[in-house]
């Protein structure tokens, strides 16, 4: 899935160390888990 800086994956699932799925708006695919931060819900 392509995505850019900023914006805000949710419903993820981390089913492999390096490669995780989730949402962002209407798109749903994987990604590479070092091209992401988590953030701070706090």
């Amino acid at each position: 899935m392509t995505m850019k800086a900023g914006e805000v994956v949710t419903n993820i699932n981390k089913f492999h160390e390096d490669w995780w799925e989730g949402r962002i708006g209407d798109r749903f695919g994987m990604f590479p888990a070092a091209y992401v931060a988590e953030a701070d819900t706090a």
